[in-house]
């Protein structure tokens, strides 16, 4: 859309700021809003950060790198069926874990750790990795990057704007492919270790102002940060076909999501696995005992190698309630594959069990596949 000016829109660049205001706030997406600034200088200025409602967005997806050698990484937008690029030189040759408020953790071949955000063009730096992890013997460098860090999780809201010039936050990383925890912050100069004694861990979540870890075996456990342990909050759910578990914070409670794989036995399969279904269980706080939920109501949930993302639905322009939008993070089970991880994707629904495609191209990388990412612009 060309910028309008007096001569061209006449009543339209005069309309009221505070009507403009309150076009901004029920935009439906990120790409509108950041068109409705371009019309013209008056609707520029009602486009800013306090107008800017989070919530409403649907989370890209972070593509992989179509090159080794690219600046730039593409993000699929949804609503739009559209790819946008941009310049994101940290995250090349990377893994990267998606992070709340539209930040990317990575790490890289040199064990550095940087918290990147492509949207405002900021990144803070972390302690590297290289200061706690376990020796490795003669692997190379792009194993130890696929090998030793299983996720990363990050205190950071979606509700509010991380402070940039005094960031203040925490960061859980669970490495030696989920066996060990270790914990930092920008205002410190190492991670430290936990003494964890319900390992390995799968996935991890912020969630109520504490961080929660779920196991191999799906038992959860709350970080102490003070006396540098786990405590276990709730045993497993009943169920034992599992390939990958999840927690998610949904509506405010805490969910268990197991996902099962169907995997081939010929190594040679270009699509050696994929999912076949998802189980859905809410953790009642009050007996610590899982609930089965068969379906979601208008939430839906985004899964991946980024910390899982919950919705409602109807506020977000082609999302479909009661499913769950699913990327390719099955890494280390598989790392021996030389194609790469990125064609598992779609989007699970629970009230049938069935699966369609949520982008019908080709994005696969042997250490770093499509991933969740909120299109936060502040």
């Amino acid at each position: 859309m060309a910028p309008c000016n007096s001569y061209s829109s006449g009543s339209w660049s005069s309309l009221p700021n505070e009507l403009l205001i309150s076009v901004t706030k029920v935009l439906p997406n990120a790409e509108d809003f950041v068109r409705f600034g371009a019309v013209c200088r008056s609707w520029h200025s009602a486009v800013t950060k306090n107008n800017y409602c989070k919530t409403r967005h649907m989370p890209w997806l972070m593509m992989a790198e179509t090159s080794p050698k690219s600046k730039f990484r593409r993000f699929y937008s949804h609503s739009e069926d559209k790819i946008y690029r941009f310049m994101m030189p940290e995250a090349r040759e990377r893994l990267c874990f998606g992070c709340p408020g539209g930040w990317v953790a990575t790490v890289g071949k040199d064990s550095e750790v940087h918290l990147v955000n492509p949207f405002i063009k900021a990144t803070i730096a972390l302690p590297s990795i290289g200061t706690f992890i376990s020796p490795m013997g003669n692997f190379s460098p792009e194993f130890k990057r696929i090998s030793v860090i299983r996720k990363i999780c990050v205190s950071i809201s979606s509700k509010s704007p991380l402070n940039l010039k005094n960031p203040n936050f925490f960061a859980v990383a669970l490495y030696d492919m989920g066996w060990r925890l270790a914990f930092t912050s920008p205002r410190t100069r190492g991670w430290t270790k936990i003494l964890c004694n319900w390992w390995p861990y799968f996935d991890a979540t912020f969630y109520k102002g504490q961080f929660y870890l779920v196991n191999h075996y799906g038992a959860v456990v709350a970080l102490d940060f003070r006396r540098q342990l786990v405590k276990k909050i709730a045993s497993s759910p009943d169920h034992y076909h599992f390939d990958k578990r999840y927690l998610v914070e949904s509506s405010g409670e805490l969910l268990q999501v197991i996902r099962t794989l169907e995997s081939s036995l010929e190594k040679a399969a270009p699509e050696r696995y994929r999912t076949v279904r998802f189980c859905v269980y809410r953790l009642d706080m009050s007996t610590r005992k899982w609930e089965r939920m068969e379906n979601l109501g208008d939430d839906s949930l985004f899964l991946g190698l980024n910390t899982s993302i919950s919705v409602v639905a109807s506020e977000l322009i082609g999302c479909r309630p009661n499913c769950i939008y699913f990327a390719d993070d099955i890494c280390h089970e598989y790392s021996d594959e030389i194609v790469g991880r990125g064609h598992d994707m779609g989007v699970y629904s629970l009230a049938d069990n069935s699966i369609e495609k949520h982008y019908t191209g080709v994005s696969q990388s042997t250490y770093s596949p499509p991933m969740w990412v909120p299109p936060f612009l502040w």
